[in-house]
């Protein structure tokens, strides 16, 4: 799913408040909803993740595609010198290794989508086809082919590294669904504060250690208190004098480096 904005959806959290509590003394004491008797008592909140992927993995594939293009134009050019099909490659192929279907291998050595480097035995094996009728095809010697092959594999690496820091941070915790139980904040005069375990797992799911934190409604300042512990740098943005008060408070307490 991709909001008007072009983010895509990446999940929908459930922050079940009160299943998560410590105790469950009290639990719906007093909660009847007089507006509707014909609904549950709401005791939970949502948390709606939306980041840009961008076009990660098609980007990866042209970018793959563009580095390894000598050799994968060079194998194909052979083939075509030959008189040769990518299928009649394929045809053959599957004979030596008695298939009963034929394999997409020849795909792989000689188009461009998910190209790979034929192995030395199947350069070799291809060379043998190409050459069966008396010809003089893919002469570049194997060794050759494979040192270049490393160079552009270096080069198409450094290029993947540059852009996967491009990609939305999502550090996995592992073993963690998308319901997610902690029990509510203790009253600090906020009517609505966040507990800071919530907040803890939304940062460092979703943020590395240096990374700034935006919270454009701030409130009681929880999201800075945690970024500022698990040593993240911060800002918080919050129009209420009294809140903002509340927030300075906790921040001029000892943090405890979560880090």
């Amino acid at each position: 799913m991709v909001s008007d904005t072009g983010y895509g959806l990446v999940n929908w959290v459930t922050w079940d408040k009160y299943n998560g509590a410590t105790s469950n003394r009290g639990f719906m004491d007093g909660f009847t909803v007089t507006a509707s008797m014909r609904s549950f008592q709401p005791m939970a909140e949502y948390l709606v993740w939306h980041a840009d992927e961008g076009d990660w993995t098609a980007q990866c594939d042209r970018e793959r595609g563009f580095i390894f293009e000598p050799l994968r134009a060079y194998l194909a050019g052979e083939r075509d010198r030959a008189g040769f099909s990518t299928r009649r490659v394929a045809e053959a192929f599957q004979q030596k290794t008695g298939s009963r279907t034929v394999t997409g291998m020849a795909g792989h050595w000689l188009e461009r989508v998910q190209w790979s480097l034929p192995t030395e035995e199947n350069y070799e094996w291809l060379r043998d086809l190409f050459n069966a009728n008396g010809g003089d095809y893919l002469r570049r010697e194997y060794e050759d082919l494979r040192r270049e092959y490393e160079d552009l594999r270096r080069e198409y690496e450094d290029l993947r590294r540059e852009y996967e820091d491009l990609r939305y941070t999502f550090n996995n915790p592992g073993k963690v669904s998308s319901v997610w139980q902690f029990p509510p904040a203790k009253p600090n005069g906020h009517p609505t504060p966040k507990p800071e375990a919530l907040l803890g797992r939304v940062i460092t799911s979703t943020s590395n250690a240096g990374d700034v934190v935006l919270d454009p409604f701030a409130g009681s300042g929880t999201t800075c208190v945690v970024a500022e512990r698990l040593g993240r740098q911060w800002i918080g943005i919050e129009r209420d004098p009294a809140y903002i008060e509340i927030a300075a408070t906790r921040l001029r307490e000892p943090q405890l480096d979560l880090t």
